[in-house]
């Protein structure tokens, strides 16, 4: 199994600990049993208690604990991501001070569970480390375990349940590709949902030829490994007829642009990254069965990796679909949208659902467009949109709806095929600059009129700076996002 650590979270009212986290803002939010020596500590070094920052306060005498002050946001305008934010100041202060254990004092910070929610999901995001596997890990401490005040166990529980779903996602998209194969990952599965009482079916090359999954095989046929389909059930609503949404996510363990080779070295090593759609709505689908969700959702993740030998689809290939439409291959490396038109049509015919979402790391322009800050949105429903945007701002996990209208179609036109994988338009003065578009528009020509949204996840999978909810490198994007969007089914 993939592994990964993050920071326990302990209840206790025992004083033992050596360590106590207090915050301190312009609402005070301080212990008032220290009330003076904090005050006067604070009045000596002119700590500014502000976001992001902290004050070691060491004990006056050999009964008191040492306190850290932990500058805190303003308690009346904080939303739920600067108390998440929050959480992130702890983990970060405690490993400045290599404090393996530390406990969180009681105060006015806490006294609403979705708060001190908000902070517990901050600490054990940031609290993450991916397992390396090294014989000889990093000896720099880290911190173990944060306690909490007893009788918080729903909120404990809550935070906890998200960051397992959020962490597993992230260790899998930090996994070397070597070691999550399409058939590794698919072997981790079993544990995850059938304890959770969700229905796991995986499809391997012979069900998929069988099915006529062909644009799927021709991705991954080159491999050593070949394709697989996994696909999660969740039923949640079993009185209700139909299903509520199948989210399909890409799943490529690697991709080194087949024969259109990516030849930049910092890009192609970071392909094992580009199965994070595929993460994402496992992820979701687990939160939603952990939590009983009472929604119907179908998780459908098509693996493959897109290697080169004497057996790799071409450029200029015309290969078939599940959906049934033809797709010229005007660039191997447009592989992801191709994997994903399978799995929408796999969806599609097996539970006609009321939604499709899809989501991927498509296209390394749309984070030239909107950078690490927000994933691209395009949708054929204004209503689904507005569905989405609303859950990434409730989740931090922002979406930025781009344009996808008809006027757009020629992008994928040619005369060859129904649709061609990668634009046929000329870009920016000739240079032949693929329009992120692109994507969109093939998939579009594979729902119909099933309200459909495609996110494009390509700048916001992998973080170069720290945010509310992580630090560096894989964030988890959209598990929280899709399982906030789900909990609308459950308000009927």
């Amino acid at each position: 199994m993939t592994a990964w650590t993050q920071i326990d979270i302990l209840q206790s009212d025992e004083p033992a600990a050596e360590f106590v986290l207090a915050f301190a803002g312009k609402e005070g939010a301080i212990p008032e049993r220290d009330q003076p020596r904090l005050s006067l500590a604070i009045r000596h070094t002119g700590f500014a208690a502000q976001p992001g920052q902290w004050l070691d306060v060491p004990p006056a005498k050999d009964t008191d604990a040492r306190i850290i002050l932990i500058g805190a946001p303003e308690i009346g305008t904080a939303t739920p991501h600067d108390w998440a934010s929050l959480g992130g100041n702890i983990v970060e202060a405690m490993a400045a001070l290599r404090l393996e254990t530390a406990r969180l004092s009681g105060g006015a910070a806490l006294a609403g569970d979705a708060r001190l929610s908000a902070i517990l999901l901050g600490v054990l995001l940031h609290g993450f480390r991916p397992d390396t596997g090294r014989r000889h890990p990093d000896p720099t401490p880290w911190p173990q375990r944060l306690l909490i005040p007893a009788g918080r166990d729903g909120v404990r529980d809550q935070a906890l349940r998200t960051a397992r779903a959020v962490n597993r996602a992230r260790a899998w998209v930090e996994a070397p590709a070597n070691r999550l194969t399409p058939q590794a990952w698919a072997a981790e599965l079993p544990a995850i949902f059938e304890p959770l009482g969700a229905t796991l079916r995986i499809f391997d090359s012979a069900a998929l030829q069988e099915m006529g999954a062909s644009a799927l095989l021709a991705v991954g046929r080159a491999s050593e490994f070949p394709p697989l389909l996994a696909v999660v059930e969740w039923r949640g609503a079993p009185a209700r007829e139909g299903w509520d949404a199948v989210l399909v996510g890409k799943g490529m363990t690697f991709d080194s642009g087949g024969l259109n080779l990516k030849t930049a070295a910092p890009v192609i090593a970071r392909m094992g990254f580009d199965m994070g759609g595929g993460a994402a709505v496992l992820g979701a689908v687990e939160l939603a069965a952990a939590r009983k969700a009472g929604c119907n959702v179908a998780a459908i993740v098509p693996m493959a990796e897109n290697a080169v030998d004497g057996k790799s689809f071409r450029p200029g290939d015309v290969i078939q679909s599940l959906g049934g439409l033809t797709i010229e291959i005007r660039n191997t490396d447009g592989e992801g949208r191709l994997v994903l038109a399978d799995g929408i049509a796999y969806g599609l015919k097996t539970y006609q659902p009321a939604h499709v979402v899809d989501i991927a790391t498509l296209t390394g322009m749309i984070a030239v467009a909107l950078l690490e800050e927000f994933a691209g949105l395009y949708a054929n429903n204004d209503a689904l949109a507005a569905e989405l945007d609303e859950a990434g701002r409730a989740t931090g996990e922002l979406v930025w709806r781009m344009p996808c209208q008809p006027n757009q179609d020629h992008v994928v036109e040619t005369p060859v095929a129904d649709v061609a994988n990668m634009s046929t338009f000329a870009g920016l003065l000739g240079t032949g600059l693929s329009a992120p578009v692109s994507g969109a528009k093939l998939l579009q020509k594979f729902v119909g009129d099933t309200p459909w949204a495609h996110i494009d996840i390509a700048g916001t999978v992998w973080a170069t700076r720290r945010s509310a909810y992580g630090g560096k490198n894989a964030t988890g994007y959209g598990v929280r996002l899709l399982d906030q969007w789900l909990r609308r089914f459950e308000r009927g």
